[in-house]
C-alpha cells in the first residue's frame, strides 16, 4: 500500500505499477423505499382489522459528477509526472470543484470512477391486519332463546409497494494531454478500450417493492346453547325446550392490491463518456493499447535444435519484437521506457525474484 500526501512524493517499492491515487465522482444511491410492517388485527370481539399502510417511494440514484485530469511532466522532477485532478459533483464543471495534484513516477496507476448511483429499492407495503372472532351469542334459558352469534371482523387492506427507482446517469471523465506526452496515458489503464465504458456506468435500477397482503377475516362468533328443561311430574310431566342462537357471519377479507398493478425494477441509468483530449483540439474515447505482436527467441544451445525448446542456464537472445496498437487512438511520438521483469521461478512455479531491468 503506497500512500502520499496531495502534492507530495512516494516511493514505490514494487515493480509492477502500483495504484497511487483514486479520482472518484460516483453519484450517491438513491434513498430506500420504506418497509412498513403489518397492520393491527382486531382486538376485540368483531373488531376489523387495521389497513396496511401504503410504501413511500424510492428516490433515485444521484447522477456521477466530472473529473478532469491535466497530465504533464513534472518541472525539476526528472522521470516523474504531474497529474492535476479537479473532481466536480455534477456535469456543471463551472462549480467549485476539489483539487488535488501529485507527482508520481511512470510506474504508478491511477483510478478513476464516475459511476452512476444505484436507485432506491422500491417499498414494500404493509399487510392488513386481521379480523377479530365475532361476539359468542348468550345461551338460551328457560325465560329466552339463545342469542345469534356476533359477526366476525374485517380484515384489513393490503397496502401498496412502490417500483423500484431508476439509477443515476454515469459521468464524465476529461484527461487534457499534450501529443508529445501521450505516453503518460499508460497510468491510466482503465481508459483502454477494453474497459473505459466501466469508468461511467449508470447506476443499476433499483429492485421493485412488493405489495402487503390482504388481512383474513375473522370468524362469525358461535351461536348461544339450547335450553332444555321439565315441569310437573309423572303423568303431568312436560317437556319444555328453548332453542340456541345462529352462529355469526365471517367479517370480509381485505381488499389486495389487483393484479393489474404490478410493480417494476427501476431502470439503470445512462452510461456516461470518456474524453481524451490532446493538444487541446483531437478527441478519443479512449486510449491506445500496445500489445506484444509477436518475437523470435534464439540460443545456441536448443535442446534437438528444436525452436523455443531451452534448457535451464541456456542464453536465449529476444530480439524482432513487433508491436501491435489496437486501442482507440493514435501510439505515442515519443519513445517511452521499456522493463522487463527479471521474474525467476524455481521448480515449484515459485517467483524468487521480482526486480525490474531497464531494457531500452
Amino acid at each position: 500500500i503506497v500512500v502520499a500526501d496531495s502534492g507530495g512524493e512516494f516511493t514505490n517499492t514494487s515493480s509492477k505499477p502500483t495504484a497511487f491515487e483514486n479520482f472518484v465522482a460516483d453519484g450517491a444511491a438513491g434513498r430506500l423505499g420504506s418497509r412498513e410492517g403489518q397492520a393491527l388485527s382486531g382486538q376485540y370481539s368483531g373488531e376489523h382489522g387495521s389497513h396496511g399502510r401504503d410504501a413511500t417511494p424510492p428516490t433515485r440514484g444521484v447522477d456521477a459528477g466530472t473529473i478532469v485530469i491535466f497530465v504533464e511532466p513534472a518541472q525539476q522532477q526528472v522521470g516523474k509526472m504531474e497529474v492535476r485532478g479537479e473532481i466536480y459533483e455534477s456535469a456543471n464543471t463551472s462549480s467549485h470543484p476539489q483539487k488535488a495534484t501529485y507527482f508520481a513516477p511512470a510506474m504508478t496507476d491511477f483510478n478513476l470512477s464516475a459511476k452512476g448511483g444505484r436507485g432506491g429499492r422500491g417499498g414494500i407495503g404493509g399487510s392488513g391486519g386481521h379480523g377479530a372472532r365475532g361476539r359468542r351469542g348468550a345461551d338460551a334459558t328457560r325465560y329466552r332463546s339463545g342469542e345469534n352469534g356476533g359477526p366476525g371482523g374485517d380484515g384489513g387492506n393490503a397496502g401498496r409497494g412502490t417500483d423500484g427507482a431508476d439509477g443515476g446517469k454515469g459521468g464524465n471523465v476529461i484527461i487534457r494531454i499534450q501529443d508529445q506526452d501521450s505516453y503518460y496515458l499508460m497510468a491510466f489503464p482503465q481508459v483502454s478500450r477494453s474497459s473505459f465504458e466501466s469508468v461511467v456506468l449508470g447506476g443499476k435500477g433499483g429492485a421493485m417493492g412488493s405489495h402487503g397482503q390482504a388481512g383474513s377475516p375473522g370468524k362469525g362468533g358461535s351461536g348461544g346453547s339450547s335450553y332444555s328443561w321439565t315441569t310437573g311430574s309423572g303423568e303431568n310431566r312436560t317437556s319444555h325446550y328453548n332453542p340456541g342462537g345462529w352462529n355469526g357471519r365471517s367479517g370480509r377479507p381485505g381488499r389486495s392490491i389487483q393484479q393489474h398493478q404490478p410493480l417494476v425494477s427501476g431502470r439503470s441509468g445512462d452510461i456516461g463518456s470518456v474524453q481524451i483530449i490532446v493538444d487541446g483540439v483531437q478527441k478519443y474515447s479512449c486510449r491506445f493499447d500496445l500489445q506484444l505482436a509477436g518475437l523470435a527467441m534464439q540460443s545456441l544451445h536448443r535442446l534437438h535444435k528444436q525452436d523455443f525448446v531451452f534448457q535451464f542456464s541456456d542464453v536465449v537472445t529476444v530480439s524482432e519484437l513487433m508491436v501491435q496498437n489496437t486501442g482507440g487512438m493514435i501510439s505515442p511520438i515519443q519513445g517511452t521506457d521499456v522493463y522487463l521483469d527479471q521474474r525467476r521461478i524455481d521448480l515449484y512455479g515459485r517467483h524468487v525474484d521480482s526486480s525490474p531491468e531497464k531494457a531500452w
